[in-house]
């Protein structure tokens, strides 16, 4: 869920593009994105867990706090978020 609020905080944000495809296939920002064939469908890639934290964040993630994460890295066991 706190990647997609970076995601839609940066679409809203003036400096990232304005939309989710846009933001997605940035170079260097979300590796391997820029390389799938059709961006608006899912893909065998995507589990279905990722599948369904989009469609809750989609439908419940007004429930969430937004923390105004524009930024995240891994470090191979966590993920920070800033």
């Amino acid at each position: 869920a706190k990647v997609l609020e970076v995601i839609f905080n940066r679409v809203a944000s003036d400096n990232f593009p304005n939309t989710v495809r846009g933001v997605i296939v940035q170079p260097a920002q979300f590796s391997g994105a820029a390389s799938y064939k059709d961006l608006d469908c899912y893909s065998a890639k995507v589990t279905e867990d990722v599948k369904n934290t989009v469609i809750w964040y989609l439908t419940e993630g007004h429930l969430l706090p937004n923390d105004g994460f524009l930024y995240f890295y891994g470090d191979g066991h966590f993920n920070y978020f800033s």
